[in-house]
C-alpha cells in the first residue's frame, strides 16, 4: 500500500514539475467542474426515494415532510400533481446535470490538449539545447519519440488522471449516502467493489507495466528504422538492404502490436469482472433482506435507490480500474517527459 501511495505521490508531483503556472491554475478549475458533476450526480441519485415514495404513498402525501414546500405553494395540489410535480424537477436536475458533465468533458479534454500542445513544444526546445555530442550518442527514434509520442502518453495519462478523480468522487459520495440509506446493505455492495477494484488491479498491474515499456521501447525503435530508411534510402537501395530494414521494423512493430493489444484488453475486463460478481452480490444481497423478513412497502423506495446508485458505483469502479491501467501503462511516457525537461532546467 505505501509503494501504491508512493507511486501516485510520484506521477502528481512529475505532473507539477512539467506543467507551467497557468496550467496548474486551470487543472483547479478542471477539478472544481468534476466535483460540482459528482454533487450533482448525488442529487440525481438521491431524487428517485421521494419520487418513487410519493408514487407508493399517495393517500399520505401531506404528512411528508419534504413535499411541505409544494403544499405551502400550491395548497389545492392534487396528488397527481405533487407527483408530476416532482417528476419535472427531476428531469430539471438531470438535464443540468447532464449539462455541466458535457462542459467538464469539454473543459477536461481542452486542457489535457493544450498540455500536450505545450509539452510537444517544450520538448522539443529541451532537446535542441543539449550539446551536439547528444546527438551523436542517442539515435533520432528516441528523439523523436520524445517529442511526440511521449507527449501524447502525457495528454492521455492526464485524461485518464481526470476520468479516475471524478469516478472516485462520485464513488465516495454516492457510498456515503447509501450508507445512510441502508448501512448493512451498503457495506456489503461497497465490500464487493473494493474486492473486485483490489482483485482486478492486482490481476493486471504488473501486465500493463510491462507492456508500457514495450509500446515505448519499440516506438522509438520503429521511429528510427523509418528516419534510417527514409534519409539513407539511396545506400539501402545500393547495399541491398531493404528487406533487412524492413523485417527490423516488422519486429519493432510485432512488440507495438502485442503491447496494443494488451492494453485494449485489460481495459475492456473490469467491466465485465465488476458487473458480473457486483450485480450478482446485489442481487444476493436484496435476496438476504428479504429473507431476514424486512418490510417490502418500506425496503422498496430504498431498494430502487439503491438500484440507481448501483448505475452510477458500478460503472464508476469500473472506470477507477480502466483508468488506473492506463496510467501505468503510460507512465512511462510521463518519466521520458520529466527526466527530459528536468536534463535542461
Amino acid at each position: 500500500m505505501k509503494n501504491k501511495f508512493n507511486a501516485i505521490t510520484q506521477i502528481v508531483n512529475q505532473l507539477r514539475y512539467i506543467m507551467n503556472k497557468r496550467q496548474k491554475r486551470t487543472s483547479i478549475l478542471v477539478f472544481f467542474s468534476m466535483f460540482l458533476c459528482s454533487i450533482l450526480e448525488l442529487l440525481g441519485v438521491t431524487a428517485i426515494y421521494p419520487f418513487v415514495d410519493i408514487i407508493m404513498f399517495q393517500d399520505e402525501l401531506k404528512d411528508k415532510e419534504y413535499l411541505s414546500i409544494v403544499y405551502d405553494i400550491f395548497p389545492n395540489i392534487t396528488s397527481t400533481g405533487v407527483i408530476g410535480l416532482v417528476g419535472l424537477g427531476i428531469v430539471l436536475v438531470y438535464i443540468i446535470k447532464n449539462a455541466l458533465m458535457v462542459a467538464s468533458a469539454y473543459l477536461q479534454n481542452y486542457f489535457a490538449a493544450r498540455v500536450e500542445r505545450d509539452l510537444s513544444t517544450h520538448m522539443l526546445r529541451s532537446f535542441m539545447r543539449r550539446p551536439y555530442e547528444f546527438f551523436l550518442n542517442t539515435n533520432s527514434g528516441v528523439v523523436i519519440r520524445g517529442i511526440s509520442t511521449d507527449s501524447q502518453g502525457v495528454y492521455k495519462m492526464l485524461i485518464a488522471l481526470f476520468e479516475l478523480l471524478a469516478s472516485v468522487i462520485t464513488v465516495v459520495i454516492l457510498g456515503i449516502f447509501l450508507l445512510v440509506a441502508d448501512f448493512t446493505m451498503a457495506v456489503g455492495a461497497l465490500i464487493l467493489c473494493a474486492l473486485c477494484f483490489l482483485g482486478v488491479l492486482a490481476v493486471f498491474k504488473g501486465r500493463m507495466k510491462r507492456a508500457g515499456v514495450d509500446i515505448r521501447n519499440s516506438q522509438a525503435q520503429k521511429f528510427q528504422y523509418a528516419s534510417q530508411a527514409v534519409t539513407g534510402i539511396k545506400e539501402i537501395i545500393v547495399s541491398d538492404r531493404v528487406d533487412s530494414f524492413a523485417d527490423q521494423f516488422e519486429e519493432a512493430a510485432i512488440i507495438n502490436q502485442h503491447a496494443t493489444h494488451t492494453s485494449g484488453f485489460v481495459n475492456a475486463c473490469p467491466k465485465r469482472i465488476i458487473e458480473g460478481v457486483c450485480i450478482g452480490g446485489f442481487i444476493g444481497l436484496v435476496c438476504l433482506k428479504v429473507f431476514s423478513g424486512t418490510d417490502l412497502t418500506t425496503f422498496i423506495p430504498t431498494l430502487a435507490t439503491f438500484a440507481m446508485s448501483a448505475f452510477k458505483i458500478l460503472p464508476a469502479v469500473s472506470a477507477m480500474s480502466t483508468q488506473l491501467t492506463t496510467i501505468i501503462f503510460y507512465k512511462q511516457h510521463l518519466e521520458g517527459t520529466y527526466e527530459n525537461i528536468k536534463s535542461n532546467n
